[in-house]
């Protein structure tokens, strides 16, 4: 699956004015949003099978993908999704493109399953905001972030995971200043012809979303490096 998407940042003081902006624009409610993220990036290690196929599978022998695992905080019977995505390509465009990779546990952690894979608990945080759908398909989240300390426990890193996913203080946790405007549309990749009229239908309905937000946001492409997703591994 390929992920098309354009970025702004809104400070503070703006909230109030972007939301209603978008409110407006949408002709909907939003939904709110409260997600758990925890970040998994590969062991220094990489002496296991697996840790050597994601290895090879990368742009370089000796560099792997983080894994996203994230899950809401507002839908108790929610399950965990494990994002894995690309650098974002390359090139002259007017729409970010990179491959993302959306698995969901069914049933259960999916903590013990990435630690055989050889990775191991990096960081986490909440994501709180809004979720908005524009023309039917581009959706459009309104959100800012609250980094978390890692628990203090250093026997397993199973059990780290288990500790964070089970810890988070929902009300006392600290939120960045600055609200992220993510603009998105998934668009599957199956081989066929009509893949390109796929990708260019999505980029045109981003690009009609940027037009009609003209002189109150600047939806536009981050550097592709911020949002690289490798990890050195060191062997």
């Amino acid at each position: 699956m390929q992920e098309l998407a354009l970025y702004a940042a809104v400070p503070d003081a703006r909230l109030s004015q972007v939301h209603t902006s978008l409110t407006g624009l949408t002709g909907m409610r939003p939904l709110e949003l409260l997600d758990h993220h925890i970040v998994f990036t590969p062991a220094a290690s990489s002496g296991s099978g697996a840790n050597q196929a994601l290895a090879t599978a990368a742009v370089t022998p000796l560099e792997a993908p983080r894994i996203d695992v994230v899950r809401s905080k507002i839908d108790q019977d929610s399950h965990w999704t494990l994002n894995v995505y690309t650098i974002p390509e390359a090139g002259k465009r007017s729409v970010q493109v990179r491959a993302v990779n959306r698995s969901q546990a069914l049933a259960g952690s999916p903590f013990k399953f990435i630690r055989a894979l050889g990775y191991v608990y990096a960081f986490d945080y909440l994501e709180k905001g809004y979720i908005f759908v524009y023309n039917g398909i581009v959706v459009v989240t309104l959100t800012q972030i609250a980094p978390q300390s890692a628990p203090q426990i250093y026997e397993d890193d199973e059990l780290v995971a288990d500790a964070a996913a089970r810890s988070r203080d929902l009300k006392f946790s600290t939120y960045l200043p600055t609200w992220v405007i993510k603009a998105h549309v998934d668009v599957a990749r199956d081989g066929v012809a009509n893949d390109q009229e796929r990708l260019q239908f999505a980029t045109d309905r981003l690009e009609a979303l940027r037009y009609d937000l003209r002189g109150l946001i600047s939806l536009d492409i981050p550097d592709r490096m911020v949002l690289d997703p490798r990890v050195q591994i060191h062997r």
